[in-house]
């Protein structure tokens, strides 16, 4: 499984082997990404295990190194996201 982390302009980061599991629906959970560089606005976009986008986080002004971010386990529809792996 595969984490896709974040991406900002024109440049686009990816950790790999890193998932989330909630373990009830609409859970929080912990989101950890590393940028190569600041970035002046940055998307965190949450997949489920089929790659499909189901939750999306926008970040201004964040600095190059490691991040962690909580994704408030909501659905881009607006529902809580179903239980699983992310």
């Amino acid at each position: 499984d595969k984490f896709y982390a974040a991406s900002f302009v024109g440049k686009k980061v990816v950790t790999t082997g890193s998932t989330l599991q909630l373990k009830n629906d609409g859970d929080e959970g912990e989101v950890l990404f590393k940028l190569d560089e600041d970035a002046a606005k940055v998307l965190v976009r949450v997949l489920d295990e089929k790659n499909n986008v189901i939750g999306e986080m926008w970040r201004d002004g964040m600095s190059g190194g490691a991040h962690q971010i909580t994704w408030d386990g909501v659905a881009l529809d607006g529902s809580p996201a179903v239980k699983g792996k992310y």
